[in-house]
């Protein structure tokens, strides 16, 4: 993003972020749903580049703190399948959002709360800064292990399915 502006490199990845969520939300809309893996993979790489074109590991920290809902499920997925003793390269629906929705939740609703977790996560990193991203990250982190063991079908019964 250009520079011109003098913004705080914080504000500059966010509008790159919120960028890149508009155009992962809007994918399936305006692209056939053959190429939304190509997608994904894309935002993905874009992604990584920011975090690794931070200029300081606090930025760059904050950045991955912002996508907690997203990689926190997938960080604590895999190691659950590895201890169940299933192949993690295998296709499941096994994450907290797909079991929230076997569990009854509509697609609008699963959705909505990732937007929302993610969004206040960069007001928060946007406004407050690490300490408040590193602590509303934590009360995300709790709340999805309440999700999941309150809300969401079981893991075990949604790996016998």
């Amino acid at each position: 993003m250009d520079d011109r502006l003098n913004l705080p490199a914080s504000w500059r990845y966010g509008a790159q972020l919120l960028t890149a969520s508009l155009i992962l939300w809007l994918s399936p809309i305006s692209l056939p749903w053959q190429m939304l893996p190509l997608v994904i993979v894309f935002l993905g790489a874009v992604f990584a580049g920011l975090v690794l074109q931070a200029p300081s590991w606090q930025e760059a920290m904050g950045l991955l703190l912002v996508a907690t809902p997203l990689l926190g499920d997938a960080c604590l997925c895999v190691p659950r399948r590895l201890l169940a003793g299933q192949r993690v390269f295998q296709a499941h629906r096994l994450h907290l959002f797909q079991r929230l929705h076997q569990a009854g939740w509509p697609h609008a609703r699963v959705s909505t709360l990732y937007i929302a977790a993610t969004a206040v996560l960069a007001l928060a990193l946007l406004w407050g800064g690490l300490p408040w991203l590193i602590t509303l990250a934590a009360f995300q982190l709790l709340l999805g292990i309440w999700l999941d063991q309150r809300v969401a079908v079981p893991f075990a019964i949604a790996s016998r399915s």
